[in-house]
């Protein structure tokens, strides 16, 4: 059995993959070189100090990139889109299909998984007319009805998965190396909290401006702490946030995005990684801090302890108020070092490249048994 992910959002591709192939599935993974940057293989390998926005073919181009990692030129026609990605998919037995390829693949006689990693939360509003929606999400809509198999990583996404009405879904973790994701018992010599929040600034989704806040009032307060944020997100939340940490602009970094190895990096030399507050879910960054042994502060809903089996050990928290509270007891030292501690094992439990590539693979043989039957046309 021949597979192959297509796309990389957020490199989501590229780390299963290479987990997969750790376990001797025979996988390759397919991408566009003219995605942006941090979406990459390249981000992820390299320590690169480009500016994504900016970064060039050719300047990609003098990075190396392992051979089971192909390349596809995408066409800015949609039929010589499909038609590009039907030619360069061929002699594949399966195909995972990342957003948006699974909107031309669907068409394929290639029987296709869909990797969903938040295509639905960007059109699902269950207050919207389904009239309302445009061509393309219309399209994707029917490509996960007519899938194999689709397999999500959001812990909060399995009601958006069962409106749409899907043959099989399964619940696959973002795939953590275990191994390059690590602790490490480096620190400054300084008392100051040292705090991280790798989040987008999206402030609709994420909830960033209530972490901002309560930042602010711990340093009025006259706690020694340092906020480091990554400045990326809608321009106008970036600004917004500027705007708001204004009056303790001395206790705070702005730094650009950060290709993977110096994001470990910062995640290591940090005391406390803060993510996101208004989903319930992590995405990678949560999770990668975890492995590095980091207690994570950020609101977790029931849905992940289902999803886990197990409840993610982290410091809980959702308002304001709630979040100035964590960050207060986070400056106790023996706190950090057991919150970070069982977060360390939770990713090994359920997030290691071991564990993810055994489900996958699991999938991937039920799949393909059931599709050596005649595969009927979707309609």
């Amino acid at each position: 059995m021949h597979i192959c992910h297509v796309g990389n959002m957020a490199n989501d591709g590229y780390a299963t993959v290479k987990a997969l192939r750790a376990a001797g599935v025979n996988v390759e993974l397919l991408i566009d070189p003219s995605d942006f940057g941090m979406g990459l293989p390249q981000w992820e390998i390299h320590d690169i100090m480009d500016d994504p926005y900016q970064m060039s073919l050719s300047k990609l181009n003098d990075y190396p990139l392992p051979e089971w990692v192909k390349i596809y030129t995408r066409e800015k026609n949609p039929f010589k889109k499909a038609v590009d990605l039907f030619k360069a998919t061929r002699g594949y037995d399966l195909l995972h299909c990342h957003f948006p390829t699974f909107n031309y693949l669907q068409f394929s006689r290639t029987p296709y998984l869909i990797y969903e990693a938040g295509f639905l939360r960007k059109i699902h509003d269950y207050n919207t007319h389904p009239k309302g929606r445009m061509n393309w999400e219309h399209l994707g809509l029917d490509a996960f009805r007519g899938a194999e198999c689709v397999t999500w990583t959001n812990t909060d996404m399995k009601p958006m998965i069962d409106a749409v009405g899907v043959n099989f879904d399964a619940f696959i973790p973002f795939a953590i190396d275990t191994n390059r994701y690590i602790p490490t018992t480096k620190r400054g010599e300084s008392d100051e909290l040292q705090l991280f929040h790798p989040t987008r600034q999206t402030w609709n989704v994420k909830g960033n401006d209530r972490l901002l806040r309560a930042f602010t009032r711990l340093i009025k307060a006259g706690a020694e702490a340092h906020l480091t944020l990554v400045d990326w997100g809608y321009a106008e939340d970036v600004q917004a946030a500027k705007t708001l940490l204004k009056p303790v602009e001395e206790h705070v970094s702005w730094v650009p995005p950060m290709s993977k190895p110096r994001l470990i990096k910062t995640y290591q030399e940090s005391d406390v990684v803060v993510d996101q507050f208004l989903l319930g879910a992590s995405g990678t960054a949560g999770f990668e801090a975890m492995s590095c042994g980091k207690p994570l502060l950020m609101y977790f809903s029931e849905s992940a302890t289902r999803c886990f089996g197990e409840k993610p050990p982290h410091l809980d928290a959702r308002c304001e108020d709630d979040i100035l509270v964590g960050l207060m007891r986070l400056r106790d030292a023996n706190l950090r070092e057991k919150l970070g501690a069982e977060a360390r094992g939770f990713v090994e439990r359920r997030l290691s490249e071991v564990v993810v590539a055994r489900r996958l693979r699991d999938i991937y043989d039920a799949v393909y048994h059931k599709a050596e039957e005649p595969r009927r046309l979707i309609p």
